[in-house]
């Protein structure tokens, strides 16, 4: 049985392979996303792809992916992202993400809230989720719908033990690569992102069995919504915790702010954007990237030999950053 799903997981890889050779349209679903523009800055960069604008983030950790630094809450959308970044409040709620093979993770904006824009994964043992590629629409009368017969590759899993499914520090427990690949075969699927009470409600796997899973009871958290004061808050009070979710009036940004980023990077990649499934790359220490040159405008000094190659050079095109191990 085991050798049986093993061959599965093979041919369907393959067919996410074939599909991820087609170029995706990175072009800005939706003209209300200027807020971003100014409010994502601070923590990372712009990029100008196929007529739209993506976002990377900076100065992040080694094996940084989405939805791994914080925490998740149970409310009355369902099942709530709390970030533990400073830019979690708009790219956990908004907007999807995607791998590159030369930014690395990307996200393009979109401006409709969500608690969460994930995929689930699940079974006895462990839950997972996922982040919503660019391929999954979202509409109010249907919900989440994937074009191209896309399949999240693995590095986009997060898998953790279930009975540590609430815990405050969820990224102690995700699962390595190596081990999610094994998990990924024994899960089941669940997308479950639709609208309940004019709300988007993420009910993803269900709440009871996750207390069982963690032999405890999940009490439901408030979420009260904001327009200004920006970012996202966990407000404790005497009795009980609450979300303040940051939810900016996308629609009143001025019209300077639709139309561009300030400063943004234009695309540098030898190609269009393509979907694969090979491992993430992996980056030692904090991502500082600097601009960089095509190949063959970097000046080489003269030398009588022939010049010999940087082994540094060898991992231009791959999502990390040449300069840095």
């Amino acid at each position: 049985m085991k050798k049986i799903l093993l061959v599965l997981l093979m041919i369907g890889g393959l067919v996410v392979t074939a599909d991820a050779k087609r170029p995706l349209n990175f072009a800005i679903r939706s003209k209300n996303v200027g807020f971003f523009y100014s409010s994502l800055a601070p923590y990372g960069e712009w990029i100008q792809i196929n007529g739209g604008y993506a976002w990377r983030p900076l100065h992040v950790t080694h094996g940084w992916r989405p939805y791994l630094y914080g925490r998740w809450a149970w409310t009355d959308y369902g099942w709530y992202w709390i970030s533990s970044e400073p830019f979690g409040w708009a790219t956990c709620h908004y907007g999807r993400w995607y791998y590159d093979d030369y930014y690395g993770w990307i996200w393009i904006p979109d401006d409709t809230w969500g608690p969460a824009w994930v995929e689930w994964r699940y079974n006895d043992d462990y839950i997972g989720w996922a982040p919503l590629s660019p391929y999954a629409a979202f509409n109010i009368d249907v919900g989440v719908t994937i074009a191209n017969h896309w399949v999240s590759p693995i590095h986009y899993w997060n898998f953790v033990p279930s009975r540590y499914m609430t815990s405050n520090r969820l990224g102690d427990y995700v699962q390595p690569l190596d081990r999610s690949r094994r998990i990924f075969g024994e899960t089941r699927g669940s997308l479950d992102i639709g609208i309940e009470n004019r709300r988007v409600m993420n009910r993803g796997i269900d709440v009871h069995m996750v207390e069982q899973r963690t032999n405890s009871r999940i009490d439901r958290t408030d979420v009260t919504v904001r327009s200004t004061g920006g970012g996202e808050r966990v407000v404790r009070g005497p009795e009980k915790v609450h979300i303040e979710a940051f939810q900016p009036r996308l629609d009143n940004a001025p019209r300077h702010e639709s139309a561009r980023p300030q400063e943004f990077r234009r695309d540098e990649r030898p190609s269009a954007p393509s979907f694969r499934t090979r491992p993430v790359p992996q980056m030692r220490g904090p991502v500082q990237v600097q601009p960089q040159r095509r190949p063959e405008q970097v000046q080489r000094p003269r030398t009588s030999h022939p010049p010999q190659p940087n082994p540094r050079e060898r991992d231009h095109g791959t999502g990390r950053d040449p300069h840095h191990r």
